[in-house]
């Protein structure tokens, strides 16, 4: 990845690509001006930092993201679950 991030510099590109599986459903690449401004949005009682223009890619991502699919065509994400268990020997 670090290869590539030095082959195509974000200063130069005109899009940028999403490798970390989240939005990739049917788009990898996204414009880049639509990163060119940042705002917050609230989760709970946290601001979190997001692209200005969030809407935009996730309406290109998802069309109608804010109406739920039915229950029927609900499906979950896949995950994984690690942890590490403190050893009990003195």
């Amino acid at each position: 990845m670090a290869a590539l991030n030095h082959r195509y510099p974000y200063a130069k590109a005109d899009v940028f690509g999403v490798t970390c599986g989240i939005l990739t459903r049917g788009q990898d690449h996204f414009d880049k001006s639509l990163m060119s401004d940042e705002t917050e949005l609230p989760f709970e009682t946290i601001r979190f930092p997001a692209p200005a223009a969030y809407d935009a890619m996730l309406t290109e991502e998802y069309g109608d993201y804010m109406t739920p699919p039915p229950e029927s065509d609900r499906k979950m994400h896949p995950s994984v679950v690690t942890w590490r268990q403190e050893s009990t020997r003195s």
